[in-house]
């Protein structure tokens, strides 16, 4: 069994489709399903051990509305996620860096030195870097996950018909 403490599993899952138990999770974007078998997880992969014939006879026919719901459980979405983290946790990160706290040291010592103009100059200075450096990266992960999302409408063959997919 997976470690679901772990920071690195997305997703874990038990669910019953087409009649038939299965558990799966992922694990630094690869899928894995429990092999009973076996009793072990393996790495989901699509195997296309054939010919060009017949991968076109077989995908030619479209998927039905059941394998169509089991595939999409097993492999996922075709869809980037960038995730954006809070301001909070965004500032957290920055005011850990060891710059802001060598900072922070430096201001405690010269304000026990007696050059309090000059440390609230830094705090200042600190501050007002600290909220830049942290709405450019809120920013550029705003403008990330936007390039990210790209979605169009096609055409899918399902049952021997075209139906317009959003």
């Amino acid at each position: 069994m997976p470690n679901l403490g772990s920071s690195h599993i997305r997703i874990y899952c038990r669910s019953n489709i087409r009649d038939t138990k299965y558990q799966y999770f992922q694990f630094k974007l690869f899928n894995y399903i429990y092999n009973e078998t076996e009793e072990n997880f393996n790495s989901i992969s699509f195997d296309i051990k054939t010919t060009q014939e017949n991968i076109h006879k077989i995908f030619t026919k479209g998927l039905s509305p059941s394998d169509y719901i089991y595939q999409k459980n097993i492999f996922g979405i075709c869809d980037l996620e960038v995730k954006i983290d809070s301001v909070f946790s965004l500032l957290l990160k920055e005011v850990t860096d060891p710059f802001y706290i060598f900072q922070v040291f430096s201001v405690i010592l010269w304000y026990t030195d007696d050059y309090e103009k000059y440390a609230n100059v830094i705090v200042i200075t600190t501050l007002v870097s600290l909220i830049i450096s942290v709405y450019e990266t809120r920013m550029n992960l705003v403008n990330i996950k936007d390039m990210a999302k790209y979605s169009l409408k096609v055409n899918v063959f399902r049952q021997n018909e075209v139906k317009l997919n959003l």
